[in-house]
């Protein structure tokens, strides 16, 4: 079955140790759209000399451009949570990113990254006011079964 984008949130923790995930995630609300989260990895030409139709290539470093941009909406309470997850901790603390996503895929992907404040973007008459939420990617994007925060009780 197909992922629908209902029900997909985004999160960001505080690893005091600055390498293993956080145990505890806050959302951060009134997400309306998320970036692709993958990562172009360059590809390095390893064609040999004696080949004579076509180059060859493997995978090299991946690439996820630099920042991540989650489109939001304007609110009091989004400012209140991208202000929060754009403050540094104390060294060795991290911040991190998740974005889960819920049955049927039940997952998410979580990164270590720098936040970065928002700001009112574009708008015009009779529109709702966005920007965007950017974050760095600063470790690899790794996927995690089951969702971000654990069911009351379990």
């Amino acid at each position: 079955m197909a992922q629908s984008s209902a029900g997909i949130k985004l999160y960001y923790g505080q690893s005091t140790d600055g390498k293993a995930k956080p145990a505890t995630w806050t959302e951060i609300p009134d997400v309306t759209a998320i970036p692709a989260l993958g990562g172009e990895p360059n590809m390095l030409d390893c064609t040999p000399l004696s080949e004579t139709v076509q180059k060859q290539y493997i995978p090299g470093l991946k690439d996820p451009g630099g920042a991540l941009g989650y489109t939001v909406n304007m609110t009091p309470d989004m400012l209140t949570a991208t202000d929060a997850a754009s403050t540094p901790p104390t060294a060795p603390a991290k911040i991190a990113f998740a974005v889960e996503f819920p049955a049927p895929l039940n997952c998410y992907y979580w990164y270590f990254g720098t936040g970065v404040n928002v700001t009112p973007g574009e708008t015009e008459v009779d529109a709702v006011v966005t920007s965007t939420f950017y974050t760095s990617v600063e470790s690899t994007i790794t996927k995690v079964t089951g969702p971000v925060t654990p069911p009351a009780g379990k």
